[in-house]
């Protein structure tokens, strides 16, 4: 297990002590590879990183603090440019990566050429409940041939991709084009969705069997704030994620026409004002369509731990080799489910 293949990128903004909760965890379960935390707080608050950062390094961490006063996109697609590693994954900073999984995506990608990112199971723990506390959240293998292919799969039947581990140059390139074509300052929703289909477009996503990522569920996830208000700049900033998307599938070999109608379709929905609406609007027999396979294939899953096409309650062979990360990940989120104060 080398140390010089694999850099962990951790976003952070005024957040201290989620920052030295995700540290913690991986005094108590060493990762083998190092990180570089992205920092784009404000002075009084960066001071507070950077003491969380030298408790860290005293304990035997590799962590590197670098402030960039740039929005998220912008300053992870700054940072990924410096990273030295030929693979790079991305947490955020009240989230954890269990090193054991993240270090078989490696070995994974090292091997298999054509696919652009590899990750494991993802979790999700609600850490006031004591029952029903943790899911499983949807991940598949997307093994399509062709580029449009894997696209149209993603859009879809959507999951997340974006804290899989990549080949930095790969993972750079995507933050680069995504970073200007969109702004997270007014939408997460949009640049995730530009780099999942920019990273189909690349190569397949791989989903190994092992508890790779665990989030926590708390009210200031971007995602949970994400869901009420209002999209500012809508049909703007529209016309900016249809011109890189299509402009990317084109140079992939589909045509514009195809493209364009293949983006309007899926992703037209961002042209709408209200951040209620957060997917394609179908006609009713798609509705019903897609929900009879929902049900055979959540039987499916029922009798299976490799994929998982829907939310489903977490079973134990979700976490087989993976027992003593999680309970340390688990203790730490039960207990400091705001961070640890300093």
């Amino acid at each position: 297990m080398s140390a010089d293949r694999l850099t962990c990128v951790v976003p952070t903004h005024h957040r201290a002590p989620f920052l030295r909760r995700l540290l913690r965890f991986y005094r108590d379960c060493p990762p083998g590879f190092g990180f570089v935390i992205v920092d784009s707080s404000a002075e009084a608050e960066a001071a507070a990183n950077a003491r969380v950062i030298a408790e860290a390094t005293a304990a035997g961490l590799r962590v590197e603090h670098r402030r960039i006063a740039l929005d998220f996109v912008g300053k992870l697609a700054l940072a990924l440019t410096e990273v030295r590693t030929p693979f790079v994954m991305l947490v955020a900073d009240d989230d954890v990566l269990f090193p054991a999984a993240c270090h078989r995506c490696v070995d994974f990608l090292e091997t298999n050429p054509g696919y652009v990112s590899a990750q494991g199971r993802t979790a999700l723990l609600y850490p006031d409940r004591q029952r029903f506390a943790a899911m499983r959240l949807k991940g598949f293998d997307v093994a399509d041939a062709e580029p449009f292919a894997r696209c149209q799969r993603l859009a879809d039947s959507f999951f997340s991709n974006f804290y899989s581990v990549y080949r930095t140059t790969e993972l750079a390139n995507n933050f680069r084009l995504t970073a200007a074509a969109t702004d997270s300052r007014l939408s997460y929703t949009m640049p995730e969705m530009l780099l999942s289909q920019l990273s189909l477009i690349r190569g397949r996503i791989k989903i190994l069997p092992a508890m790779h990522l665990l989030m926590e569920r708390h009210p200031t996830n971007a995602s949970f704030l994400g869901r009420t208000g209002e999209r500012q700049q809508a049909e703007a900033m529209y016309q900016r994620f249809r011109a890189c998307l299509v402009g990317e599938l084109v140079a992939a070999g589909v045509s514009a026409e195809r493209a364009g109608q293949y983006v309007d379709e899926s992703f037209g929905y961002f042209r709408e004002t209200s951040l209620k609406h957060r997917a394609r609007r179908r006609p009713l027999s798609q509705k019903l369509n897609r929900l009879g396979r929902s049900l055979v294939e959540r039987v499916e899953d029922a009798f299976q731990c490799d994929r998982a096409r829907h939310r489903r309650l977490l079973r134990r062979g979700d976490l087989a080799g993976d027992e003593q990360a999680w309970e340390v990940a688990v203790k730490l989120m039960r207990e400091f489910p705001d961070g640890i104060p300093g």
